[in-house]
């Protein structure tokens, strides 16, 4: 059984439904590939895995997988503890526009970096001075330094524990949804 997934999303629950399917079904041997977004998307047409865990966004691109949602998220600013917004009973985007921002590279999240800016405009937000990076791991870590300020999922609280507080954003826009996708003509009885 080959799966590939996206680490972040997948981290808070992937591994215990693994280990609950290896219990069951010991003689199956599993592959487990982490890839981004863009590979997956580009993974699904070659039909090169078995099940993809990722955005069902990515998924209602791709009409001949079958698909289900597995969880729902919501965006949150994500900051420092002691930052001055953590004190506050709402966000003041003007102030914290001129914070150094961190934002995960379009070529490496194309639909996460859309999802942020569109959350910032939502909220007449422009960051000032933006810095791509390559990871969800590596834009947390900035933020611990105190380097600046981001927008990611709050679920990613739970694979990246820290001192950070995830301040939750409101709005439609604010919102993604995790799922698993599979070729329901597959011959793969795993």
């Amino acid at each position: 059984l080959s799966i590939a997934y996206l680490l972040a999303p997948c981290k808070s629950f992937l591994p215990a439904v693994i280990h609950q399917f290896r219990q069951l079904f010991p003689q199956v041997n599993i592959s487990l590939v982490r890839m981004d977004a863009h590979n997956i998307s580009d993974a699904m047409p070659r039909e090169q895995y078995d099940l993809y865990f990722s955005l069902t966004r990515d998924f209602d691109q791709q009409n001949r997988y079958a698909y289900k949602t597995i969880f729902s998220d919501i965006f949150c600013l994500i900051c420092r503890e002691d930052h001055p917004c953590v004190r506050t009973a709402k966000i003041d985007f003007d102030k914290i526009a001129s914070e150094p921002f961190f934002m995960l590279n379009p070529a490496m999240g194309p639909f996460m970096a859309k999802q942020t800016l569109q959350i910032c405009r939502a909220n007449h937000f422009q960051p000032q001075l933006i810095q791509y990076m390559d990871s969800m791991e590596e834009i947390q870590f900035a933020v611990e330094s105190g380097l600046g300020i981001t927008i990611l999922p709050s679920k990613n609280k739970a694979f990246y524990p820290s001192s950070l507080a995830y301040i939750p954003l409101g709005g439609i826009d604010a919102r993604l949804s995790i799922g698993a996708a599979w070729m329901p003509s597959a011959d793969n009885p795993a």
